[in-house]
């Protein structure tokens, strides 16, 4: 607060303004907030348990696991040592970088989806074209089913649709650019060849929905099944029908997700998909262009973004050279003057406060944190806490005159069927079950890139075989996070997640009064409830079932 500030005058300045004359935004960072000193002892305690001695006695296997990869991230001086080598040799097994090749490359033997097999069993994306996935059936959420969806972007749509004088456009062609150059192409032909990947990706770009079209799950929700994709048995589908001029798109659909989805001998004989197998198409639109955006763009332009994609995946696992090419793109896109320290890329890309990838030792260090770190008291406090939010939410629901009784009364049972996970689920303590994730995983101590593709590698399998698998509302394995600084609400299943990592500092402390708790993990609380009636979550019943309300 500033209270020499007139709150009648300049409300934000008299509630902010002494945060704003004390806070110091890290070098490393783009802004800071009331999240970043909780964030910094979130990555701290990950440094110190990853850098602790494996002990043979007390640590467990996916422990073990953790610390080495750790160890092979740290290791800057063979990082350096290697530069890019690492990925220039898969890029080699996928037929290497036209645009490093020069005229050597020959696109007679390119075929984009088997390249895109290649490239996902190798442990990257398969979603450069167009996204595959294993997810729950938004309609029938005790099944998974297949999505197919538009394709992830190198340079996010926002960007792409302000047009190609933006700044970030600029600098993310530059980027391409250099990195090409780093890797033994000739810096005129790199910029020749790359603005036209630069304008493949725009077309890409401009087929793709935008995000307030994306959280409408009426326009999400399109079934079918992969014979009918093949065979255009109807309308819609046959807009994804291999026959075009150029005959782009897989000549089967089934062929080609059995291909993909087969890593090895034992996962061709577990898992076979078949003509009749349920697919839903989240952006139909999408796929309606595809077709012409691939038939009008030259094959060696699709197999140099390809390859770009590739290595812009890898160029943070790599030597200085490549990553200070990519610093200054993150300097433009996101205000971000330095790199951030190698011990909180490590802490970071291990699991510690990153949700966004699970490719990593994601459960291994939730377990870690929650053996290690959390305070066990927090945990009842909050969940008194959270039942009490959830009362006064019902006595706001029963004073709404605007909503019909039938709507408000589905309202009340979706709040009465609510249910939450705080801090972690117990399993995150039990040994066999954290090290039975990791099972079969090597870690080597000088391989960083080859160990981040083994655990991509690994987590593939895990989702592929979930498609057979029934869901379980309750599973441990599906709770977003432990050290994690964030908190969840899963539409699928009615539910909300509290994890470890948000239940400290400015949030929640045991020992403070109840009423600045409830200021700050209780803020954080009725957040999270009012996503079960926000414009994503009413389309939600109880039971997490799409129907529309």
């Amino acid at each position: 607060m500033n209270q020499e500030a007139d709150p009648c005058q300049n409300f934000y300045e008299y509630a902010c303004g002494g945060f704003i004359k004390k806070a110091i935004i890290q070098d490393d960072k783009s802004s800071t907030d009331q999240w970043q000193p909780i964030q910094d002892k979130i990555e701290q305690n990950g440094k110190r348990l990853l850098e602790a001695p494996i002990d043979d006695e007390n640590d467990f296997e996916s422990d073990k696991m953790a610390k080495t990869f750790y160890k092979s991230c740290m290791d800057q001086d063979q990082l350096n040592e290697l530069g890019i080598e690492p990925i220039s040799e898969l890029v080699e097994k996928v037929g290497g970088w036209p645009v490093v090749e020069k005229d050597s490359w020959n696109g007679e033997n390119f075929n984009l989806w088997d390249q895109s097999i290649k490239i996902y069993q190798m442990g990257f994306s398969s979603n450069y074209i167009f996204a595959v996935s294993v997810d729950t059936d938004a309609k029938n959420n005790s099944h998974r089913v297949l999505h197919f969806d538009q394709s992830d972007l190198g340079l996010s749509k926002e960007y792409w649709d302000k047009g190609m004088e933006e700044p970030e456009v600029k600098a993310y062609f530059k980027y391409m650019v250099d990195t090409a150059v780093l890797f033994g192409a000739e810096e005129d032909r790199a910029e020749s060849e790359l603005r036209q990947v630069m304008i493949f990706e725009k077309k890409l770009a401009g087929i793709s929905a935008p995000k307030e079209d994306r959280r409408n799950d009426t326009k999400l929700y399109n079934p079918t099944t992969l014979g009918e994709l093949s065979t255009g048995r109807t309308r819609r589908s046959c807009l994804m029908c291999p026959w075009g001029t150029g005959k782009v798109l897989p000549e089967s659909w089934t062929t080609y997700i059995n291909d993909l989805f087969h890593f090895d001998v034992f996962f061709r004989s577990l898992l076979t998909i078949s003509d009749s197998e349920k697919v839903i198409i989240k952006d139909p639109k999408f796929f309606e262009q595809l077709s012409t955006v691939l038939e009008s763009t030259d094959p060696r332009t699709v197999a140099n973004y390809m390859t770009w994609r590739m290595v812009k995946t890898s160029v943070k696992y790599l030597g200085k050279d490549a990553r200070d090419i990519r610093q200054k793109f993150k300097q433009v896109t996101e205000g971000v003057g330095i790199e951030k320290s190698a011990w909180k890329r490590c802490t970071k890309k291990v699991g510690f406060n990153n949700y966004e990838d699970k490719e990593n030792f994601f459960y291994a260090v939730g377990s870690l944190y929650a053996r290690h770190v959390f305070d066990l008291e927090a945990k009842k406090q909050v969940d008194d806490m959270t039942n009490y939010i959830r009362k006064s939410f019902n006595v706001i629901l029963q004073e709404i005159d605007w909503m019909d009784n039938e709507t408000k009364s589905e309202a009340f049972k979706k709040l009465d069927d609510m249910y939450q996970t705080l801090a972690y689920p117990e399993e995150y303590l039990d040994q066999e079950k954290v090290d039975d994730i990791h099972k079969g995983l090597v870690m080597k101590e000088n391989d960083y890139l080859g160990n981040v593709l083994k655990l991509s590698i690994h987590f593939k399998k895990l989702k592929v075989v979930k498609l057979r698998e029934t869901v379980d509302p309750y599973d441990w394995k599906d709770f977003l996070g432990v050290a994690v600084l964030n908190a969840f609400f899963n539409g699928d299943f009615n539910k909300m997640d509290f994890p470890a990592g948000i239940l400290q500092g400015g949030f929640f402390n045991p020992k403070l009064p109840k009423y600045m708790n409830y200021g700050g993990i209780g803020m954080v609380i009725g957040h999270e409830i009012t996503h079960a009636f926000d414009d994503q979550g009413r389309q939600r019943n109880s039971e997490g079932i799409y129907n529309n309300y």
